[in-house]
């Protein structure tokens, strides 16, 4: 009967995976680079965390928690849609987050060339996102849902690509100054008192969805 792993050792080594996983990525992953990266050896890996499958099953989980506390740091409770997505840019345009912004564009990539593999990420990536909007507004409005995840989405992915930080803040609060905010004045879009709730329910949902990357999906 073999010896057990070392509790300490283990989760040492899932937070060098972690590390590893968020500066090169999940595509092309595979046991004996990774260890390599580490500096451990494949057989370790599988000692301790039994199976590839298993060990990014651990990993993807301690991604999406790490995520969700950097997300609450941030997050308040916002009374608009305005003030929200400026409390969401403010967080997506921290250096910290970089890395969990860029592993979700890298599972989107992977996702449209792996329906088969990804479905529940594409199941959730866009339809989930517009659902969590609507339900965040009295009016309901799809059109405006769509809108705000696209320009939300295209300024977080340029960002990564050209690190402008400032023009991009600037792109995003002009859509918040001329587009919500001049939909908020004229009562046509307003936070409903049922979506009023708590950020870490709200933000939970949303960070809930790096689970289409997990187990299955890797």
């Amino acid at each position: 009967m073999g010896r057990p792993p070392e509790p300490e050792r283990r989760q040492e080594l899932l937070e060098a995976v972690v590390e590893y996983v968020l500066k090169n990525g999940l595509t092309g992953l595979s046991l004996r680079p990774l260890a390599k990266g580490v500096g451990t050896s494949a057989r370790m890996l599988l000692y301790h965390f039994e199976s590839r499958e298993k060990l990014l099953a651990l990993v993807i989980e301690t991604i999406r928690e790490n995520l969700r506390n950097l997300v609450l740091a941030q997050a308040k409770t916002d009374q608009t849609m305005s003030t929200g997505l400026r409390s969401f840019w403010a967080l997506a345009s921290r250096k910290d987050a970089a890395p969990y912004i860029r592993l979700f564009f890298e599972v989107y990539g992977l996702a449209l060339h792996e329906p088969a593999r990804y479905g529940a990420f594409l199941d959730t990536v866009i339809h989930g996102w517009i659902a969590i909007v609507q339900e965040s507004t009295a009016d309901n409005d799809v059109a405006l849902a769509s809108l705000t995840i696209a320009v939300t989405r295209g300024l977080m992915l340029d960002m990564l690509a050209t690190g402008d930080v400032e023009r991009t803040t600037k792109a995003l609060e002009l859509f918040c100054t001329d587009v919500v905010e001049r939909r908020e004045k004229k009562g046509l879009l307003r936070v409903s008192e049922a979506a009023q709730v708590s950020s870490r329910d709200l933000l939970g949902r949303l960070v809930a969805e790096a689970d289409a990357g997990a187990p299955d999906a890797v």
